[in-house]
């Protein structure tokens, strides 16, 4: 993750943007179950970005890949297969006048 705050940060900027991710935002949970990696992401299309991210051979998406991989055994180029998660609620502050 420091990669992408730092020398990778220019890259991981196309990458969203090319497969249509507005937002992404990565977490480190502590548990009782041991370390939870939780992302965050925003897209309008998300099945469309994660197709396009899974077929990918760009070399920061490969690299990004592989990482993933490394850290949590899940083969992004091979998405896990079943229903995404369903949105239950979410709450958007509106700008103060």
């Amino acid at each position: 993750m420091s990669e992408l705050e730092g020398a990778r940060k220019a890259a991981y900027a196309l990458s969203e943007q090319r497969i249509g991710i507005i937002k992404e935002c990565w977490f480190l949970q502590e548990s009782p179950l041991g370390d939870l990696l939780i992302a965050y992401m925003e897209s309008s299309d998300f099945t469309r970005a994660l197709r396009l991210f899974a077929e990918s051979r760009d070399d920061f998406d490969v690299w990004f890949k592989a990482q993933m991989a490394d850290v949590s055994g899940v083969d992004l180029n091979n998405p896990p297969q079943g229903p995404l998660s369903e949105m239950l609620s979410c709450y958007t502050a509106t700008p103060e006048r």
